[in-house]
């Protein structure tokens, strides 16, 4: 029911259709969040700290490599030629 009263809004066609059922869908993950949060802190647990890792400097693009450090690597000579 809810599904259809969002599709509504973008007038019921097929993109409407697929934002409202991802948008239904994530309340479910939304909640299991939060109660989740809630029973930990009913628990006295603390929450964990989430961290996102950067991509090592080896999967980076070559443009963006570092100048300097110890992944740095030279840069390629926009003059030379490959081959032999």
């Amino acid at each position: 029911l809810q599904t259809a009263r969002l599709a509504r809004r973008g007038g019921f066609s097929a993109e409407a259709w697929r934002l409202a059922a991802l948008g239904v869908l994530g309340k479910f993950a939304e909640a299991q969040g939060a109660l989740r949060y809630l029973v930990g802190r009913a628990r006295r647990r603390p929450s964990g700290l989430i961290e996102y890792r950067a991509r090592p400097a080896s999967d980076a693009r070559p443009d963006m490599r570092p100048a300097s450090g110890p992944d740095a690597r030279p840069a390629p000579d926009p003059g030379a030629r490959g081959g032999a």
